[in-house]
């Protein structure tokens, strides 16, 4: 066995719970890859009438680093997911600076552009950018072939050990524009009167676009 590897399991929907053996599985495949430190439903991002599931491996070594992270993305399919090895996942997406633990915090978003597929966001939160432990959040649009590798959107914490991107979700239509938001927790913020205290950030999405700058509103 393979230590701290991590693992992933799928288990379907029956009736009266959930079936006790898991339609699905996958491991890390590398000692302390941490595969499965978080799971998210995707939506349906390649829109073929299936939804997919994304599995972050936030504690990845590659050649250049420890601890980049990293993202994979598995398709739904009319049989499940499909049971791809090879490649190891339908999309992966692998961070480059060491320590940053990409695929800590996951999260499907819905259809941020309305252009029929669902996207996602991922988080980064030991990120440094500018200052130590900063975080960071990358957007991924859906696409009905290939995946981009380039995020479509980045969002970047402001403070020292903010470990902003802890974790990711969408909002909802938080100010009723008719597009969906995302909200964005930032475990380590401080202020003035505290250390630590944690903050809360609210992008907007204004007719398919992210604002730039995320708004502080805890």
């Amino acid at each position: 066995a393979v230590e701290h590897e991590g693992a992933a399991y799928l288990y379907y929907g029956i009736p009266g719970g959930l079936n006790t053996t898991p339609a699905w599985s996958r491991t890390g495949n590398s000692a302390d890859a941490e595969f499965g430190c978080a799971v998210a439903g995707a939506g349906d991002v390649n829109d073929d009438g299936f939804d997919d599931v994304l599995v972050g491996s936030c504690n990845y070594y590659d050649d250049e680093g420890k601890n980049v992270g990293a993202v994979y993305l598995y398709y739904g399919s009319q049989t499940g997911l499909r049971a791809s090895i090879e490649p190891f996942a339908d999309w992966q997406y692998l961070e480059t600076q060491s320590g940053s633990r990409l695929g800590a915090s996951l999260a499907g978003l819905g259809d941020l552009n309305q252009d029929g597929y669902a996207d996602f966001a991922v988080g980064a939160p030991f990120f440094n950018y500018g200052y130590l432990d900063a975080g960071l959040v990358h957007v991924f649009l859906g696409a009905e072939n290939e995946l981009s590798t380039l995020p479509w959107w980045t969002a970047y914490g402001s403070l020292e050990s903010e470990l902003f991107g802890y974790s990711v979700d969408s909002a909802g239509d938080v100010d009723a524009n008719n597009f969906v938001d995302i909200i964005i927790g930032a475990r380590g913020y401080s202020n003035i009167y505290k250390v630590e205290v944690g903050g809360v950030y609210m992008v907007t999405n204004s007719g398919g676009t992210l604002a730039m700058t995320p708004v502080k509103t805890g």
